[in-house]
């Protein structure tokens, strides 16, 4: 985990895109073990599903029943 304030030169953005995220050096998809996508991004679980669902048994993509609102 890196905890730091929006102006570090670790945090790349764009605002356009809508994208804010840290890049790592080493590899983050061997340590995620579940992505919980509230209802309204459900519809794009199969995006998840494919980076990390490898195994015949492999179910790290859940959907949460939380009350998260649904953007449009």
């Amino acid at each position: 985990m890196y905890i730091t304030q929006f102006r570090d030169e670790k945090i790349h953005s764009d605002r356009e895109k809508q994208w804010m995220y840290v890049e790592y050096e080493e590899p983050v998809l061997p340590h995620i073990d579940k992505i919980w996508l509230s209802p309204g991004a459900a519809k794009d679980q199969d995006f998840f599903r494919i980076l990390l669902d490898k195994g015949e048994n492999d179910n790290k993509v859940r959907i949460s029943q939380n009350p998260f609102r649904n953007k449009e």
